[in-house]
């Protein structure tokens, strides 16, 4: 995570970031008229608040949309980074396992409440990492984002991945890479492990607890690929 760069933008919003690791950034595709936008945001933020999480802002992320060709800017969505950080009320003391498993817990609910099919989609949202991706060529991606190109955005390791959508037609949610991993092939067995996802039940046959239901489904079976 570019934590200089991150609390430098923060404060523009007036928000102050709390020390490195103990914050997420994420980076979320929203449908890009203004109800959607604040609906989904005040969806995410609800969410986040029933997992012991809060939303200390949003950054509309900066980028040129002028390069894009039509099929692209026709389903471009509005690209917002939520600042989240654990409820210092109810956890006073920072717990970084916790502090994961309610970011997975967020991701997964809040995207099954809003759905891919209302343009939500979280590239990342992780004290760790961060992904920037899009339904671009592989030399547009320094040009959209002018986070990239920004002097101030370090980090001590990075990934760049392009692979053509071979079987599907391409859009912003299906670019690589899939928020942990890039890869070049598909996921075996994906019909198994979509009902294994459905049923609550792990690859070995052993039954998920009932409190984990709200993360279902795990795989969707209307692809190949967990994205």
């Amino acid at each position: 995570m570019p934590h200089t760069f991150m609390q430098e933008e923060a404060a523009r919003l007036n928000i102050t970031l709390p020390a490195q690791g103990e914050y997420a950034v994420g980076n979320v595709f929203l449908r890009p008229e203004e109800p959607h936008v604040f609906e989904q945001k005040a969806i995410f933020e609800s969410i986040a608040q029933q997992n012991g999480l809060k939303v200390l802002g949003w950054r509309l992320v900066p980028v040129d949309n002028s390069i894009l060709g039509p099929s692209a800017k026709s389903k471009e969505p509005s690209i917002q980074q939520p600042f989240v950080i654990l409820d210092p009320v109810m956890y006073p003391t920072f717990d970084n396992k916790r502090f994961q498993r309610q970011l997975y817990l967020l991701r997964k609910q809040s995207t099954h409440a809003i759905t891919l099919k209302n343009w939500f989609y979280i590239c990342s949202l992780s004290n760790q990492n961060i992904v920037y991706k899009g339904q671009l060529s592989p030399i547009q991606v320094y040009d959209f984002f002018y986070d990239l190109q920004n002097y101030k955005y370090a980090t001590h390791f990075a990934l760049v991945h392009s692979r053509f959508s071979t079987n599907t037609f391409p859009s912003w949610d299906r670019a690589q890479p899939m928020r942990w991993a890039a890869h070049n092939g598909k996921s075996c067995a994906a019909e198994k492990k979509g009902k294994n996802s459905h049923s609550g039940m792990t690859p070995d046959g052993d039954t998920v607890c009932e409190g984990m239901s709200c993360l279902y489904c795990v795989l969707h079976t209307t692809t190949s690929e967990d994205r």
